[in-house]
């Protein structure tokens, strides 16, 4: 009920928009004049921002109620979390879209539906392409790492260092993908040109150091691990070349708790 619900919504928006810009508006054009024809389209326009914002506020309550559910048979915290912010502000997100239109209406009159419908479909793939590599993350995320009997019994703490510092490497890469879909989508519509950011000095010089920063902390933090772990086997009396000395236990010691 509630797909049917949505698609007779969707059409009826959709045939008002396509008759009334591609066939109502050109025939004011060429039989009256072409500022009432853009006066037609700008109240075509209007007549469905207010109409689907209304649908919109109507079910407010239930699509967040809907989404709340899936949010409760979700198997990872973080889509639950996701889920449920989107459960708050969708209907907010919906109105912002539409209003959105409704200005690239104003601004591009000769060429707003081509334009809407373009930047719509770059807005999918793109946030669609985000949600993909963000489930995959948000898998390896939860995904335990687990090493062999062997090692753990040489290297007791390694397990543990790597299932806390990678899901937190994960989850940086994830808001850098969150970032990165934001800034397309805006490029999208128009709002933002990102070729022309990342083409200037700036846009260079922040992306560069950026990028200089995270490869430094990736790699310090896999030195780190990787000495730590080099350590505590150094100071593991059952494995290595047997017990160290007490001098080395020593220096071995401090350069471990630094």
């Amino acid at each position: 009920d509630q797909a049917a619900y949505w698609n007779r919504f969707l059409a009826r928006l959709s045939g008002f928009l396509g008759y009334g810009l591609l066939l109502v508006v050109p025939l004011v054009n060429s039989n009256l004049s072409f500022a009432l024809g853009q006066a037609a389209g700008l109240l075509i326009m209007l007549l469905a921002f207010f109409y689907a914002t209304g649908v919109i506020l109507k079910n407010r309550i239930k699509v967040r109620d809907a989404i709340n559910v899936r949010a409760g048979r979700a198997s990872m915290g973080t889509s639950q979390f996701l889920l449920r912010i989107v459960s708050r502000g969708w209907h907010i997100l919906a109105i912002a879209y539409f209003l959105v239109v409704l200005f690239v209406t104003i601004l591009r009159p000769a060429d707003a539906l081509p334009y809407v419908m373009l930047a719509t479909l770059k807005t999918l793939i793109i946030i669609g392409i985000g949600l993909l590599l963000s489930g995959v993350l948000s898998q390896l995320i939860g995904r335990r790492i687990t090493l062999s009997p062997d090692i753990n019994r040489k290297v007791p703490l390694l397990e543990t260092r790597l299932n806390s510092y990678v899901p937190l490497a994960l989850k940086c890469i994830r808001v850098i993908i969150v970032i990165a879909v934001a800034l397309f989508v805006l490029n999208a519509w128009g709002l933002f040109d990102l070729p022309a950011w990342y083409a200037s000095q700036p846009g260079r010089n922040l992306i560069g150091k950026a990028s200089s920063v995270f490869t430094i902390l990736i790699v310090a933090l896999a030195v780190w691990v990787t000495l730590a772990s080099l350590i505590e086997h150094r100071l593991n009396p059952e494995t290595g070349s047997g017990e160290p000395t007490a001098r080395a236990k020593t220096l071995l010691s401090l350069f471990h708790a630094s």
